[in-house]
């Protein structure tokens, strides 16, 4: 067998974009529909307090968990909403007491807030979201507290988010939601195999990236079909959803595979419609396994398959900023026999060098 030397260059520390608690990620959504923020396109749109599977005015009101601190109503995993058109979001808040707090609202263009029935804020005008452009003082109750959030936009800016602070701007303790607020942790990754770097940039396109948190870099494959990624959990791990973030190629034929021994594969997703973008796979029931394998059969473009990351959720998991990690980088044959094992150990005092590398030939 031909044996080649390829040094990826890599940090060994994970940073996961900051989820804080006090934003509201859990919703129901319901939407969208043909109107404006004027329009009451659900009767008695300020009253409401819907179940999820509720209907209402022909629209189902559906759960939704955002993976960042904003929700973006055009993703296709919250409703797909087009260009146009207004739509709904709603939570429950439960306080142990009255209290005095601050609620930042950030939308794309018009918004309509409702707290236990009452408008609190209305902005007709057209912006660029950005997180917190609104603070708002209220009141909760003691007890159950309703939020509604209706959106409404002309040219698909359909991003906002909600955060609730005491009257210092800190978190306040003892909140609890209904919708509950879905713990979003990554699953622990120890070793990552993959098929092919594009050669034209290898330190650039190393699938370590996958995992960095940073949607500015990429692992970007060879230009061709039939290519993946495999992650190793090391251990047993549930897998509950995968979110996709896609670079300038991307699949069009694509499959997620579970395995226990890497041998023995399971397809527990498979779509020939890739969109690029930003994918999230919500699987209808959690999945086990030691192994997971993004399996790019076919691609869309003429370059190769191009991912800026990776996220891969679990229940149970804690979220936040994973520590200082060793990753093992594995290459791997057509035959998926491994040819090239190259381990990263970080230097602890400086966590975004690397202290060693070690090459290990495979016969």
């Amino acid at each position: 067998m031909k044996k080649f030397c390829l040094i990826l260059f890599a940090a060994a520390s994970i940073v996961t974009a900051p989820v804080h608690a006090f934003y509201i990620r859990t919703w129901l959504l319901c939407g969208p529909f043909n109107g404006t923020l004027e329009t009451e396109c659900i009767k008695d749109e300020g009253y409401l307090s819907p179940k999820a599977w509720d209907v209402s005015s022909g629209k189902q009101w559906k759960q939704y968990s955002s993976i960042e601190n904003s929700v973006d109503l055009f993703e296709k995993a919250a409703l797909g909403a087009g260009d146009a058109g207004a739509s709904y979001a709603y939570a429950e808040i439960f306080s142990d007491r009255a209290r005095e707090a601050l609620l930042l609202v950030g939308s794309g263009d018009a918004v309509k807030v409702w707290l236990n029935g009452k408008n609190i804020l209305t902005l007709s005008d057209a912006r660029e979201f950005a997180l917190d452009q609104d603070k708002l003082h209220i009141t909760l109750l003691p007890g159950r507290n309703t939020l509604l959030i209706k959106l409404s936009t002309k040219r698909g800016n359909w991003k906002f988010s909600a955060a609730l602070l005491d009257r210092e701007e800190s978190d306040i303790p003892g909140l609890r939601f209904i919708p509950a607020q879905e713990n979003m942790g990554r699953i622990p990754v120890a070793r990552i195999i993959y098929s092919s770097i594009d050669a034209d940039d290898p330190a650039r396109f190393s699938p370590v990236n996958l995992l960095d948190g940073d949607n500015a870099t990429l692992w970007s494959s060879a230009h061709a079909d039939d290519q993946w990624v495999t992650f190793d959990f090391r251990e047993k791990s549930t897998v509950s959803r995968v979110v996709l973030n896609w670079g300038p190629a991307y699949a069009r034929s694509y499959a997620l595979e579970t395995s226990m021994d890497k041998k023995n594969w399971r397809t527990i997703y498979r779509t020939d419609k890739g969109t690029g973008g930003r994918e999230d796979i919500m699987l209808a029931d959690p999945v086990y396994g030691g192994y997971l394998k993004l399996h790019c059969y076919e691609r869309a473009t003429d370059g190769g398959n191009a991912l800026s990351e990776v996220y891969l959720f679990g229940p149970g998991q804690e979220s936040g900023r994973a520590g200082n990690q060793r990753y093992v980088l594995i290459e791997e044959d057509k035959d998926m026999e491994a040819r090239l094992k190259i381990t990263a150990y970080p230097d602890v005092i400086h966590p975004n060098d690397i202290a060693s590398i070690t090459v290990e030939w495979d016969n």
